[in-house]
């Protein structure tokens, strides 16, 4: 799919439902100063093309029972281009896996995930050191979220899309 240039309108339409997904189109017509039918089919298009992924409710884990979250680094063994990955297979279907990185130098991957409490986490790492191919495994549970997840940083598009 060939890469969508963003214009001006797009990196308003992005920043605002950025700070409220919930805005109604009418009100962000209003706020970036474009017409409702236009406004529409420009999300429409940003969905189409991937630029906007989905639209999240941020849940705090500690607020509904995860009182653990951890951040695990897991080395796997190595396989060949194409080859599938039982690793990855495996942690896209546990609900207690937020997110899953692929990262360079020590380890392979840094799982965020939570559990209710230290018996379900030892519970979780065994299951994510158990899965096929997994090496070694090491967990850092989180004290204190400082930044938690917010918003994409877009100000260098401005300057991309905007020639005067």
């Amino acid at each position: 799919m060939p890469r969508l240039t963003i214009d001006r309108y797009d990196l308003k339409i992005l920043e605002a439902l950025q700070e409220d997904a919930l805005m109604s189109n009418v009100a962000l017509s209003e706020r970036i100063a474009l017409s409702p039918s236009p406004c529409l089919r420009r999300v429409r298009r940003l969905k189409e093309f991937g630029v906007i992924q989905s639209t999240l409710t941020v849940v705090s884990p500690d607020s509904v029972g995860y009182d653990i979250q951890a951040l695990i680094q897991v080395r796997t063994e190595r396989y060949g281009e194409g080859e599938p990955v039982p690793f990855e297979q495996a942690v896209v279907n546990m609900p207690e896996v937020l997110s899953c990185f692929e990262t360079s130098g020590a380890t392979d991957y840094i799982v965020h995930a939570v559990a209710r409490n230290m018996p379900s986490y030892s519970k979780l790492a065994r299951k994510v050191g158990g899965i096929e191919g997994v090496k070694d495994i090491q967990s850092s549970i989180v004290g204190q979220t400082i930044k938690p997840w917010s918003i994409l940083p877009l100000k260098h598009l401005a300057v991309e899309s905007d020639p005067g």
